[in-house]
């Protein structure tokens, strides 16, 4: 797991903001990779880059309760690759 998550090159933007539902609606229009966890929202980043100022401008009429970045979890990783691919990796079946 730990070499899933360092080979996607990310670091996560951890969004916590109320209504959780207009906070990821919005982020989500903005960075459609992003991703729903539990009620705080996901979005990748390039690993060294920080987005937390554009993000708080995103969602700056909804109580943001905090901003972070973190390391990406496995599942933040695998759903990167999904949707991005693995790379050097065949194309899936069916694309």
């Amino acid at each position: 797991p730990k070499d899933v998550r360092a080979a996607s090159g990310l670091s996560i933007a951890r969004v916590d903001a109320r209504p959780w539902q207009s906070a990821y609606r919005t982020l989500k229009e903005r960075w459609p990779d992003a991703t729903l966890h539990g009620t705080a929202t996901h979005v990748p980043q390039a690993r060294g880059r920080d987005l937390g100022a554009d993000i708080r401008s995103q969602v700056a009429e909804l109580q943001i309760i905090d901003v972070e970045t973190l390391p990406p979890t496995l599942d933040d990783a695998f759903v990167w690759f999904i949707r991005n691919g693995e790379p050097d990796a065949p194309a899936p079946i069916g694309t």
